[in-house]
């Protein structure tokens, strides 16, 4: 007797839900009951990283882009045949991710997948047209979001269909500033909001004179390069990411913040200052900022970090300056619970990055630090932080509990790097420096590479 079969439909396609959209579709051969049921799936997820990773490992290693544009096209036409046969009445995930150019033809497709989405009153919307594994920062090519469309939204019927909308992510899709302004305008739920590699993003504004407050909680903006101008007015923000080279400098301006708890600012800012915007940041438990060690110019004077229990700290490039700058940040957290401190040097270029002052540094003595990590613990990078730095912190830090030393490179995208043999040779000299040294009070955890 096959009971599964006789449960209500609408219990079958909350089973077939939780499967992938191919593994749903592949249910209805099991019977009659099931020939039809996912087409039903409120769940639309389009993203196979697998195949997108396998095709562009073929790719960087042949250099053959026939395989890769006969895969582009298969994507499409699978995208294209389960909307033509869904049924459902609502759609409450619609993700599509795979590397779709101009160049493909694809325009109208995504069009046409866009209107779907919003039709179905789509609560979560996630369009990423990236490469799997290209980190590069161009987005010439990219899904330009259409006139068309835009005027549709506009409309009476779009009006009511995008109301519903409670999180918007765009990868590699322009967008302009008018466009923004409209969803935040006009998506009463709208609590996530990313925006990836669009160059149409000039000026962009978050609940600047809206009538009520917007929910967003979470705000992402990365490497929109002609971005010039933010200004955040959101007191339901708990989180927001800055990342993107700004070679003029960008205004940021935020107020009204006072939920935000996680901050993240991966911008690089030529001639180098670091960037901490000025803003009362009451609620912030994590920040993470990076800064150039070759450039690098700290604000005199910093806002007091009264809650903040994490800092992270990336260290780009590689020189023999002394930053004592990064001392007043640290004194600026009187709860700091963690530091952590990601170098990123380059050995070629007799990477030696001291980013404390050696014996003319202030000593700072800290109780509410428990946590010390460094990554990127290598070569001369290794040699140096471990004169300085780690020396530095056993002093000053003395309630310290747990030193982590990771001869890898982290990078602020998630991705980790060993260290080449003779690095990392250095790095295990340097710690068995540093044992004898070490309170037994310490743990000392060294990852696995």
């Amino acid at each position: 007797m096959d009971h599964i079969s006789t449960l209500p439909h609408a219990l079958l396609v909350e089973i077939l839900s939780r499967l992938t959209l191919k593994e749903a579709a592949r249910t209805s051969i099991l019977s009659v009951t099931w020939v039809d049921l996912w087409k039903f799936v409120p769940n639309l997820d389009f993203d196979v990283p697998k195949m997108r990773q396998c095709i562009w490992e073929n790719y960087w290693n042949s250099g053959d882009m026939e395989p890769v544009l006969f895969e582009r096209w298969r994507y499409i036409e699978w995208v294209n045949r389960v909307l033509t046969h869904y049924q459902g009445r609502k759609v409450n995930n619609f993700h599509a991710c795979f590397n779709i150019h101009n160049e493909s033809n694809a325009n109208g497709d995504i069009d046409r997948w866009l209107d779907f989405a919003i039709s179905k009153r789509v609560q979560k919307l996630k369009l990423d047209f990236d490469r799997y594994g290209d980190t590069s920062w161009d987005a010439s090519g990219c899904y330009i979001f259409s006139e068309r469309c835009f005027k549709h939204m506009k409309t009476p019927e779009g009006l009511s269909d995008i109301r519903y909308l409670q999180s918007l992510c765009l990868a590699f899709v322009d967008v302009s500033d008018e466009i923004l302004e409209h969803f935040l305008c006009n998506c009463p739920l709208l609590e996530k909001l990313a925006v990836q590699h669009s160059h149409g993003l000039v000026r962009f504004e978050v609940a600047a004179g809206l009538s009520s407050p917007l929910p967003l909680k979470h705000l992402e903006v990365v490497h929109c390069k002609n971005l010039k101008e933010i200004e955040i007015d959101a007191p339901n923000l708990t989180y927001f990411k800055l990342d993107g080279r700004f070679p003029d400098g960008i205004d940021l301006r935020m107020e009204n913040i006072s939920s935000l708890t996680g901050l993240d600012l991966y911008n690089m800012i030529d001639p180098g200052p670091v960037f901490l915007p000025r803003a009362k940041f009451a609620r912030l438990e994590t920040l993470t900022f990076m800064f150039d060690a070759r450039k690098a110019k700290f604000p005199r004077s910093i806002e007091e970090l009264t809650s903040l229990k994490q800092l992270t700290v990336y260290v780009l490039g590689s020189d023999r300056n002394e930053i004592r700058g990064l001392l007043p940040v640290i004194n600026a957290c009187p709860s700091l619970y963690q530091l952590s401190v990601r170098m990123d040097t380059d050995e070629e270029k007799d990477s030696s990055c001291r980013i404390w002052g050696g014996s003319e540094m202030e000593e700072m003595h800290r109780e509410s630090i428990k946590v010390v990590e460094v990554s990127g613990f290598a070569g001369s990078a290794a040699t140096y932080t471990g004169r300085w730095f780690l020396d530095y912190a056993l002093r000053n830090f003395v309630t310290l509990e747990k030193l982590i030393l990771d001869s890898r490179t982290c990078t602020s995208t998630g991705r980790i790097f060993n260290a080449p043999r003779v690095q990392a040779e250095v790095a295990v000299a340097c710690i068995q420096m540093l044992k004898s040294r070490l309170p037994s009070t310490v743990e000392l955890v060294i990852p696995v590479s």
